[in-house]
């Protein structure tokens, strides 16, 4: 047999062979090569989405000009670098970088259309912010998120989904400060549900007493909005925190402003407060009866003309998301003094009598003005303690 002949069968049995081998296993597909799809053109990028160039070089200009983890006023000045802005908070590596950009997004950004020197809050804007709204996020970026939600809480109606965003991040965030901020930002909901009400609520029964302060101070104050609150608000009256119990009785004033039967009921339960330990709480439980327009705490709100004490209080002892230690303010009047809650209780509660009490207060002459109106309040005050109930 000639050679060449003997290749031939040879290479005719392997290829038998090899065909009976590979019987009954499945064949390798073939990769189309003839068009590559857009997600092959995008693996063979990384997977990264193609982004205008022209887009990216404005992100990289803006991101050299942030200082102190801001964006510089001339740039957010320009409504052209909005989508740029967006861009660096939505993809930004450095944290600091994401949150400048997220703080742009706010001074750039408007929730109401008469707004003309900013651009209108888009699709753009509510998914970057919905996207780190995540207990995930870390913590300088989701308290700049926060900030920026705040636009989109602010539409007539408020964005369903940045409201049950934020109120999951309440709900869900491990840390005291990441449920601090996202109540906080739940009162610039234009339009506050059910869903945002209950939020308060839960609020005001946290461990926390900067929480629970918090809560009480933003909650729906109205009769008709905030009675749902009532209970929890009387029991926080016996709350450790001074706070707690100043801004309690303010609630419960508020509650009580229009029923008669509940300001009788509020006030007794805060002209107690009045001999508070703490002088935010006397001032507060004084703005409380004044609410409430019980009258026979006139009486009691008498002996606070003689207190010049500051009124102010701190809760202390928590951080920022964004770093740093924090406080949560409570200022028990406009002068920031226990005589200058007294005098503006009585001014509002001299309504039910047959004589009006005012004064007025300057900056420039506080003390002596002060003076002159405590004076004043006792004479008012002997002129109509005999109308006023004592019971």
């Amino acid at each position: 047999m000639r050679p060449r002949t003997l290749l031939r069968i040879t290479l005719t049995l392997a290829l038998l062979l090899g065909g009976f081998a590979a019987c009954g296993k499945d064949e390798a597909p073939k990769k189309d090569k003839s068009a590559k799809s857009k997600k092959d053109k995008d693996d063979d990028d990384d997977g990264e989405e193609k982004v205008d160039p022209a887009l990216v070089k404005k992100a990289e200009e803006l991101e050299k000009s942030i200082k102190n983890g801001r964006l510089p006023r001339e740039a957010t000045d320009d409504k052209g670098n909005a989508p740029a802005v967006v861009y660096l908070a939505k993809s930004a590596t450095e944290p600091e970088t994401r949150a400048a950009g997220f703080y742009g997004m706010y001074s750039m950004f408007a929730s109401n259309e008469k707004d003309e020197k900013r651009t209108m809050v888009d699709d753009a804007y509510r998914e970057t912010v919905l996207e780190a709204l995540d207990t995930k996020t870390e913590g300088k970026v989701l308290a700049a998120a926060l900030k920026a939600s705040m636009r989109l809480l602010g539409q007539k109606p408020p964005d369903d989904k940045t409201v049950a965003a934020v109120i999951d991040l309440y709900e869900k965030h491990e840390k005291p400060e990441g449920r601090l901020e996202a109540l906080e930002v739940l009162r610039n909901a234009q339009a506050k549900g059910d869903d945002v009400k209950k939020t308060y609520l839960d609020a005001m029964k946290a461990k926390e007493a900067f929480i629970v302060s918090r809560a009480l101070s933003d909650a729906p104050s109205s009769p008709k909005e905030g009675m749902m609150y009532w209970d929890r608000a009387m029991e926080l009256l016996k709350h450790e925190d001074p706070g707690v119990r100043g801004r309690a009785a303010q609630l419960i004033g508020h509650l009580s402003a229009r029923d008669p039967k509940k300001g009788e009921e509020a006030g007794k339960a805060l002209v107690p407060l009045l001999e508070d330990e703490n002088n935010f709480t006397k001032s507060a439980a004084a703005d409380g009866l004044a609410w409430a327009k019980y009258m026979p705490a006139v009486h009691k709100i008498m002996p606070l003309l003689d207190n010049d004490e500051e009124n102010r209080y701190d809760i202390r002892g928590f951080e920022r998301l964004s770093g740093g230690q924090s406080r949560l303010h409570h200022d028990g009047s406009a002068w920031s003094v226990v005589r200058d809650a007294a005098l503006y209780a009585l001014k509002r509660m001299s309504s039910k009598t047959g004589e009006r009490f005012d004064y007025k207060v300057s900056g420039k002459t506080k003390k002596a003005d002060l003076d002159k109106a405590v004076a004043d309040a006792k004479t008012w005050y002997g002129k109509v303690k005999g109308e006023i109930p004592t019971t």
